[in-house]
């Protein structure tokens, strides 16, 4: 019997090209991210003056002239091979930086495609500087450089040409030009001792020039063309434990989060966190007009030592050793500037009556006494099983570093029959039912995180019709029948992976509410609610308000 070999599936290794193609995908997504890598180079070259300019939102052309330190002829080709760097020597460094770049990756990654032209003169003497031309990681060019001036020119041209389906991939215009706007302002911020000349297409040069105030370049970056006047900026600071946050709040504020100037940076690098922004645009909320939100920046200077930047391969995601203190130092600060700018400012507060005064005095002295006890339903009128009224409190509060106690924003009470009381420091008392929150759940569901079970949950199933058990998976339930009246559960969403999923799924299968029979406690809702926040339960009507009146009747 002949054997044929089936060449197809033999491993091999792939040319070092395509290896630069595929990696390119981990750095290079859209043009902001080319612009990004560039300008943290120019800014690693200590550059005191940067010429942008952008065509065609980047895909034509993005360039950086800076006169920055600059590269000799024979260090230059260095600079486009991966993992060739002068950031750092060996793998400790990685938790001591103090320059943006350190993988050696960007220009290697950049260059594999699109067409690159750099030009580079070191500071110490220009006239040994170095052209170098190098099209999809191959290169072209590479020839003496002699000029009057340091610095270093890159030219990135046709991004994409060798790889057009990612072009399919990038967003419209005017998404791309909002995401390197972003990128722009970033560096304007944090480096108002840099002068940029920003052009785009063929329009003239916007000119920062360079400041010694950063309240200066800041107003430039909040201020709207449709207003003449920069809107007024308050600022503040907090310190602890040798992590230092400075804070820049714009007064003006307007719905939605279009247009919007939000950035959190740490050691001067842009990063994104959730949490990070719910605490100041919760706190906000008492500056800002109602329903509406405005302009932040927040600089975090945290020990190097204690974040961890290699986390992602765009450098946005950072991991903080001490997250809670650094929660914490952000939640007292945003307090901090408020109490610092009450004679310049409105503060809102909710428009409350008597009986909603002493709503809050009653609710608050209850969640702050340590109650213990039980409390017994008198009241015929109420289905609530008050005996099981408890006292939930976790961590999830955020502490004022600058007073002298700890504040929680949100205490949650069990009533029992999975209704919960939700007492917020500044919004008051809401009733919250736990059916309607996991039902909104599991309208969000996401199929990619789905949690595969180690032991397989059998379910008890009294329906005949089998093709509809695949249904159940868009509400984050996989489930296989094994017979007439068994299913199998095979995999739960994340979302519950905490909860009781089995018998919640067993409801579910069985046309009952989710949660019947099932007992939800205050720590599970307190988990839920970093999916959905409170404020959003408010918005969307899951969180109702109770009234004095039924809440003193419940209480009785």
């Amino acid at each position: 019997m002949e054997i044929i070999e089936n060449t197809k599936n033999r491993i091999n290794l792939l040319p070092e090209h395509l290896i630069d193609q595929i990696k390119a995908g981990e750095v290079v997504e859209r043009p902001a991210n080319v612009l990004k890598e560039l300008l943290e180079n120019s800014i690693d070259a200590n550059s005191s003056k940067v010429r942008v300019t952008i065509l065609n939102n980047g895909l034509d052309l993005i360039a950086i002239e800076d006169n920055g330190d600059g590269m000799f002829f024979d260090e230059l080709p260095y600079a486009f091979c991966r993992h060739a760097t002068s950031k750092i020597n060996n793998f400790e460094d990685i938790y001591r930086l103090n320059t943006f770049g350190f993988r050696g990756e960007a220009l290697a990654s950049i260059s594999s495609v699109a067409r690159i032209s750099c030009h580079s003169a070191p500071h110490a003497n220009p006239e040994q500087g170095a052209k170098f031309v190098i099209h999809g990681a191959q290169t072209v060019e590479h020839s003496k450089y002699a000029s009057h001036k340091c610095g270093t020119s890159t030219y990135v041209k046709d991004l994409f040409f060798n790889t057009p389906v990612r072009l399919k991939f990038v967003k419209s215009g005017q998404s791309e030009k909002n995401a390197l706007k972003r990128v722009i302002n970033s560096f304007l911020i944090n480096y108002p001792h840099v002068e940029f000349a920003i052009t785009w297409e063929d329009n003239d040069p916007e000119i920062y020039r360079a400041q010694d105030d950063i309240k200066t370049r800041i107003g430039e970056i909040f201020k709207k063309k449709s207003r003449k006047h920069r809107p007024e900026i308050f600022d503040t600071d907090g310190e602890y434990l040798g992590s230092h946050c400075k804070m820049y709040i714009s007064k003006d504020s307007s719905k939605g989060y279009s247009g919007k100037q939000q950035y959190l940076f740490v050691n001067n690098r842009l990063f994104t966190d959730k949490k990070l922004h719910q605490i100041i645009i919760r706190n906000m909320e008492k500056i800002w007009q109602p329903g509406q939100t405005g302009d932040y920046i927040m600089q975090l200077h945290v020990p190097e030592n204690e974040i961890d930047v290699n986390v992602h391969p765009n450098k946005t995601i950072i991991k903080f050793l001490k997250a809670n203190e650094i929660f914490s130092l952000t939640s007292a600060t945003a307090k901090k500037l408020i109490s610092e700018n009450e004679d310049k400012v409105e503060l809102n507060t909710l428009a409350i009556d008597e009986e909603e005064t002493n709503l809050n005095s009653l609710s608050n002295s209850l969640f702050n006494t340590g109650f213990s006890g039980h409390i017994e339903s008198n009241s015929n009128q109420s289905s609530l099983d008050l005996s099981r009224f408890q006292q939930e409190i976790d961590g999830h509060g955020q502490s004022s570093l600058f007073d002298s106690g700890v504040q929680h924003e949100l205490t949650i009470c069990a009533l029992g029959d999975n209704l919960f009381l939700l007492s917020h420091i500044d919004r008051g008392a809401y009733f919250l039912d736990a059916q309607n929150l996991i039902e909104k759940l599991m309208e969000v569901v996401d199929l990619d995180k789905m949690t595969p079970l180690l032991i397989s949950e059998p379910i008890s199933y009294d329906q005949k019709e089998m093709e509809n058990l695949p249904q159940y998976f868009k509400f984050g339930f996989e489930v296989d029948r094994l017979d007439e009246h068994t299913c199998v559960l095979r995999s739960v969403s994340h979302l519950f992976e905490d909860l009781p999923y089995a018998k919640m799924c067993e409801n579910l299968l069985n046309g009952e509410e989710i949660i019947n029979d099932v007992f939800i406690q205050g720590s599970d809702i307190r988990k839920l609610l970093s999916i959905i926040p409170f404020y959003d339960l408010v918005e969307l009507k899951l969180a109702k308000t109770i009234s004095a009146k039924k809440l003193k009747k419940l209480l009785k």
